[in-house]
Order: structure tokens, then C-alpha cells, then sequence
């Protein structure tokens, strides 16, 4: 631009000078002299514009190289702004995701060769939008989300050799994304090719029919024709999906084999999505990632205006994010003064958020879905106050509420605490609560094994709701509390027994005392059926 400017300004001052000349051109030696140095300017600009084109050109060949993570970006925010679809409770702003493209690109693995150095990017930031998002989603839906990213990735770009460009037998149609979701429910079963064997329920014979117009998936219903033992035994097995598929196994890829199982069993669906997403993506895509409210408040300090971003914990039956926040605020020596919203409670509300703005204490408002009108107050106080102190942290806690301030969730962090999912997955996020402080606050041998067993019991005690009557009669709300109480007692118990030992020698741990506490006090004093009371203490 500058170059161009400097060529406009000689052209222009040339051509005032010829205008308003006067007499013999030659005879006049400022004119020449003008003329020698425009010649030499333009000679130089000339040289600088074929430059910067050259320079222009590299530019967008670079630029162009890393277009896949933009693609990769483009997928990920859409997906994410999609699950508002969801739940609105899932809101998430333009401005947050950049922060989360904006630190993966800083903090992805540095490689001198571009291919690599976009590969990290992508997976980098893959994960990085995937943990931030599934933190704020209810149980049944993390899953859910992790299948959509799988797919949507797959239709757009994907995982193969080149940097968002998927192995060829990786492409998702959107024939095939409808196919997955919807199945043959849409055909009537009249007008379909008639179903060869009884023992084909209607709805799987159309799955099987719409499966049969994907790629790839022409001759299933031929198949089934022509291989009737081997589909009728398939179909019979406890848990199809960690059996071969009849003709498919070897041919199939993820998505074609996760099709198949849901097509002919829907009951076995979920465990074949997650092992496409293992296929697709990794591991740790439907691995439970434990609540770590310390990483989230880092976010906060990274993000460089924390103390006008609000926590916003989602309630659910049996799951109470208190304790996580008051160990939070211990770890960074602050108080946190709460109060349960409902009528009349925003009048402390505004003392404690008023005052937690300017000493930079933090608060924690309650039940908030009992006091929306104050919450939108509280979002114009966090967006309009021109000075607050930056440690002040507001922590919210509500059920999901449709007429929650949009505001207020696209500028807040999303975070819930729902029992997981399955046993490992429960196990993993009781023992992550578990301190090295607390392992090494007794000394007894016995000590660590006893925490394991607790950690073990109270995964137990939460995954039998979801067996309804078969796993509790009535079902109870566990939830953290009933593990920290059990664990304190358990250390208080153990201390004492240790006290008693430096004066008198060993003491054997009093069993009889520790079963009747964990089963018919701290367990136990929840149940109300007797025969749930039996299956307690066994």
C-alpha cells in the first residue's frame, strides 16, 4: 500500500509540474531533475511491488496450508453451539470458543514441519473444545456429544494422512448421519421388500432396508437371506458388538459396523458408538473425565477478566457441588459465604456479590432457578461495573431453567456433578477426590486398603440406581457427601486407634463399630425399605 501510495504521489506531482510549466521544457533543469528522480523512485517501487506480490503469494500458500484447522474450528464451534438444542442450559459464545482456539494453537506441540505442527493443532484442539464442553454436560449427553463430534468431523474433514482430510472409506455422508439417527422409522413396512424370517422384528427389518441404500451396505438384506444361522445367532448374543459381524466384520469399517448394531439391536447401540469413537477419535473420548474445579479456575486467571466470569454448577438429584467449591476456595485461602435464593434473598445476594467486587472474596448463590430476576441484574453488575477486583469469583448453582439470562451462560464456565456412568468410570471419580494429604493422614498399613474399598463401595452403592428395582427398592440419592462423612469417620476412627496404641501398644481396628457406621448410619440412615437396609450391611 505504501508502495502505491509513493507511485501516486510522483505521478501526481509530475504531472502538476508539466500543467503549470511554463517556456522551454528542457530549459527547465528542476523539471528534469524531477523527472531523474521519479525515474529512480519508480524503478525502486516497481522492485518493492513485484516483491510484495512474491511475498503476498507465499503468505497465502502458508495460510492455505493450516485452512484444516480452521475446518476443524469450524466444525467444532458449530457442533457446540448446536447443543443449545440440547439443553439451553449449554450455551456457548463465539468469544469463549476463540479463547479455546486461540490457547490450543499456543499450546499444541511445536513442529518445524508444518503437516505435523497442523496435526497437533487439530488434536490439540479437538480434545481441548471436547473436555471443555462435556464438563458442563449432564451424563446422557456427554456420550451423545462425543458421537456427534466423531461424525460431524468424518463428514467435514476427519482423521487420516492429510491434516483434516479423512482416509477415503472415513467420509460421512449426510445420508448415512440421517441413516444413523432416524434408522427405517420413516418407512412403512407394507412397501418394503417383504422380511424373509419371522424372527426379524418389523422396525429392525426397515433399519435393515434404509441400511441397505448407504455405501457399502447394498446386499445386508441379501445377506440375511443368504446366511440365516449365523445373523439369528448374532442377533441372539448377550452383547453382539464385541462379536464378529456375519460377511461385515472383515469388510466394514467403524461407522458400517456401528450401523449394523444399531439397525438390528438397538438396546446395544451405546456400546457400539463408543466403539466407533474409540475407532475415530481415542480413548479418552469416552473415558469420564473427573471434575477438576482447580483447572477450571485456572481457565478463569488465563482468560485475564476471571473475576466477571461466573461459575454456573447444574444440579441434578444426588449431586451437590458445595463441597467441591468450599475445597476449591481452602486451596486458595478464601471464604465463601453463600446464600439459598427465593423471595426476598436478593437483598443478600447484592451484599455479598457488592461487597466480593471490591475485597475480592468469593460468594455462592444457591438454588438460583428460585431467583432468575436477580440473576439478570447480576449479569449487567458483572458486564457493566468498570472495576472489580480480580480474585472476586460468584459461583451459581440451578437446575436448568429455560428462562435462564442467555448472557449469563455465554460468559460463565458450565460445570456438573453427576455420578458417571459405570463402574470404572465411578470409581475414577471418587478416588480423584482422594488427596495424597489424605493418604498419608494415617499411618496404619490398613489405611490406603480401607480408602480404596470406601472409594470401591460408594461406586457400588451409585451405580445400583440404575437398575431401578432390581438395584434398589427405593432409589436413594447418594451422592459425595455420604463418601466425605464415611471417610471422615473412618480417619477419625483410625486416629483414635492409632492415639491409643502409642500408650498401650496395637489395637486391632474395631470392625463390628465400622460396619455398623458406614451400613446403618452413614449409608444406612438414608434407607427406608428394609429389604435395601438387609442388602446395605451385607
Amino acid at each position: 500500500n505504501s508502495n502505491k501510495k509513493t507511485m501516486k504521489a510522483l505521478e501526481d506531482d509530475l504531472l502538476y509540474r508539466l500543467a503549470n510549466s511554463t517556456g522551454n521544457l528542457l530549459d527547465d533543469a528542476e523539471l528534469i531533475q524531477v523527472l531523474a528522480d521519479s525515474k529512480k523512485t519508480a524503478i525502486s517501487v516497481e522492485e518493492n511491488l513485484k516483491n510484495a506480490v512474491e511475498t503476498d503469494k507465499r503468505i497465502t500458500e502458508t495460510r492455505e496450508e493450516y485452512r484444516p484447522v480452521a475446518i476443524r474450528g469450524s466444525v467444532l464451534y458449530f457442533l457446540t453451539a448446536g447443543m443449545t438444542d440440547v439443553n439451553n442450559m449449554y450455551n456457548t459464545s463465539l468469544a469463549q470458543f476463540m479463547e479455546l482456539f486461540l490457547v490450543s494453537m499456543e499450546r499444541a506441540e511445536k513442529n518445524t514441519l508444518a503437516k505435523r505442527r497442523i496435526n497437533n493443532i487439530i488434536e490439540y484442539l479437538t480434545f481441548c473444545v471436547y473436555a471443555y464442553v462435556q464438563r458442563g454436560l449432564f451424563t446422557s449427553h456427554k456420550l451423545m456429544f462425543a458421537f456427534l463430534t466423531a461424525m460431524k468431523i468424518a463428514m467435514r474433514g476427519g482423521p487420516g494422512e492429510l491434516p483434516g482430510v479423512p482416509a477415503p472409506d472415513a467420509w460421512l455422508t449426510q445420508a448415512e448421519f440421517d441413516c444413523m439417527l432416524k434408522g427405517g422409522a420413516a418407512l412403512d413396512i407394507s412397501a418394503v421388500r417383504k422380511k424373509p424370517f419371522e424372527w426379524i422384528p418389523d422396525l429392525i427389518w426397515c433399519n435393515v432396508i434404509a441400511a441397505c441404500e448407504m455405501p457399502g451396505m447394498g446386499d445386508l438384506a441379501d445377506s440375511l437371506y443368504r446366511n440365516e444361522p449365523q445373523w439369528k445367532a448374532w442377533f441372539e448374543l448377550e452383547q453382539p458388538e464385541t462379536s464378529p459381524i456375519p460377511e461385515f466384520e472383515s469388510r466394514a469399517n467403524a461407522f458400517q459396523k456401528c450401523l449394523v448394531i444399531r439397525s438390528m439391536r438397538a438396546d446395544r447401540a451405546l456400546p457400539a458408538i463408543s466403539n466407533y469413537v474409540k475407532a475415530e477419535l481415542a480413548q479418552r473420548f469416552v473415558d469420564s473425565i473427573p471434575v477438576d474445579m482447580t483447572v477450571a479456575h485456572q481457565e478463569t486467571i488465563d482468560s485475564g477478566h476471571g473475576s466477571r466470569v461466573p461459575f454456573i454448577c447444574l444440579l441434578s438429584p444426588g449431586a451437590d457441588p458445595t463441597g467441591m467449591i468450599e475445597g476449591l476456595a481452602k486451596l486458595n485461602k478464601k471464604k465463601v459465604p453463600s446464600v439459598s435464593m427465593g423471595q426476598g434473598q436478593e437483598v443478600i445476594a447484592r451484599r455479598l456479590v457488592g461487597s466480593g467486587m471490591i475485597s475480592g472474596e468469593w460468594c455462592i448463590l444457591q438454588n438460583c432457578h428460585l431467583g432468575l430476576g436477580y440473576l439478570f441484574e447480576l449479569e449487567q453488575k458483572l458486564v457493566k461495573t468498570e472495576e472489580v477486583h480480580d480474585e472476586f469469583r460468584v459461583f451459581i448453582t440451578c437446575e436448568p431453567h429455560k428462562r435462564f439470562p442467555i448472557g449469563l451462560l455465554q460468559m460463565s464456565i458450565k460445570i456438573t456433578n453427576e455420578a458417571p456412568a459405570g463402574i470404572k468410570a465411578g470409581l475414577k471419580r471418587s478416588y480423584h477426590w482422594v488427596s495424597q494429604d489424605m493418604l498419608d493422614a494415617i499411618a496404619r498399613s490398613e489405611w490406603r486398603q480401607i480408602l480404596y474399598v470406601m472409594c470401591f463401595c460408594h461406586s457400588i452403592v451409585q451405580e445400583r440406581r440404575k437398575f431401578g428395582p432390581i438395584g434398589w427398592a427405593i432409589p436413594y440419592e447418594y451422592n459425595q457427601g455420604d463418601l466425605t462423612a464415611c471417610t471422615n469417620f473412618l480417619q477419625n476412627h483410625m486416629g483414635q486407634m492409632e492415639a491409643k496404641a502409642a500408650r498401650g501398644g496395637a489395637l486391632p481396628l474395631q470392625w463390628v463399630c465400622i460396619k455398623y457406621m458406614i451400613a446403618e448410619v452413614q449409608y444406612g440412615g438414608r434407607i427406608t425399605d428394609d429389604l435395601d437396609r438387609v442388602l446395605m450391611a451385607t
